[in-house]
This record gives C-alpha cells, sequence and structure tokens, in this order.
C-alpha cells in the first residue's frame, strides 16, 4: 500500500519541516518468505517483518531548523521520530485527524541540481522498531 500526501504536515526529531517539502510518501510493506515444503508444485507464501518507508522531497534550505541542518544532524542515527499527517494542521486545531508516527533511520539524503534552477533534495528514511 502506498500513500500519497497533497498537503502534508511534516514533522522530524521535534522540527517541523512542511514548508520545505513539496512531495511526501509512505509505503508500507511485509517481506514475502519462502513457506514451501516438499512435495509442492506451487510455492507457499507467508508473511514475514513489516517495513515502513518514507520518501520525501523539496528545496534546499540552509540554517538553524532547515532541511539541511536537520538531515545532516539525523543521518543514521537509528531513533529520529518522524511524523506525518495527511491532513493540514491549523494553528489552534482541537483535532490533527489521521496521522503516521515512527522511530526510523535516515537512509538517504541528497541534494544539488542544474545551474538555473532551484536546489532540489530528496529524502529517505526507513521505519525501525514498534508503532508503524
Amino acid at each position: 500500500m502506498s500513500i500519497a500526501f497533497t498537503n502534508a504536515n511534516l514533522f522530524v526529531g521535534g522540527y517541523e519541516l512542511t514548508t520545505q517539502h513539496n512531495q511526501m510518501g509512505l509505503e508500507f510493506s511485509v517481506e514475502a518468505l519462502d513457506a514451501t515444503v516438499f512435495g509442492a508444485d506451487t510455492r507457499t507464501m507467508k508473511g514475514g517483518l513489516k517495513v515502513a518507508k518514507l520518501t520525501g522531497g523539496g528545496f534546499f534550505n540552509a540554517g538553524v531548523g532547515s532541511v539541511h541542518q536537520v538531515f545532516m544532524d539525523s543521518h543514521a542515527l537509528s531513533d529520529v521520530v518522524i511524523m506525518l499527517f495527511p491532513e493540514a494542521i491549523g494553528v489552534g486545531a482541537t483535532s490533527t485527524g489521521s496521522g503516521y508516527m515512527m522511530r526510523a533511520v535516515e537512509l538517504t539524503y541528497t541534494h544539488g541540481g542544474a545551474v538555473g534552477d532551484l536546489h532540489p533534495f530528496t529524502v529517505s528514511a526507513e521505519g525501525r522498531g514498534a508503532g508503524l
């Protein structure tokens, strides 16, 4: 199952990074384990461990609380808390609707582009442990 966000709110390690992103995705999957036994003429598969993967991107921004500072500081840490809310959160709101939270490991953070283009970045992280 894959979920696409169009007006999401994103919080990474206590920082609100919503306005620095223009794309965000969250994918849930389960490993397929081979449980085929002797005498079977067809593979038998069983669900294994769950996996949650976050991908996103936007435009580079430097400084305190920026994507660059947050992602460089959290690169390869094992328990960065990431929260995604598919609906915009208004100031003073008492409900955020549905949301997703996970402890994650940041896997990739890349940035750079061509001369004359806005400076893009992409990031990916994978859920770690319970709470997916």
